[in-house]
């Protein structure tokens, strides 16, 4: 359906430990890739990350994490 479209989200958490946008945004990554979007996620970088472990994939999308400074 959506052959080479590219779509990048931004959230504060990804993936959510708790409800609220951090699930939203998850269910809107899923979709958009089920529907055939290339998806990227930018997130905070925390001090729970490694930051050699991003990029990675989860729920069929690149996810990166970048510092806030």
């Amino acid at each position: 359906m959506a052959s080479n479209l590219r779509i990048c989200v931004t959230t504060m958490e990804y993936p959510p430990d708790v409800g609220g946008a951090g699930r939203s945004a998850q269910r809107l990554v899923r979709g958009l890739t089920h529907d055939g979007f290339d998806v990227c996620v930018f997130k905070p970088l925390t001090e729970r990350d490694d930051p050699s472990s991003f990029p990675k994939e989860m729920d069929g999308a690149r996810v990166h994490a970048v510092p806030l400074t």
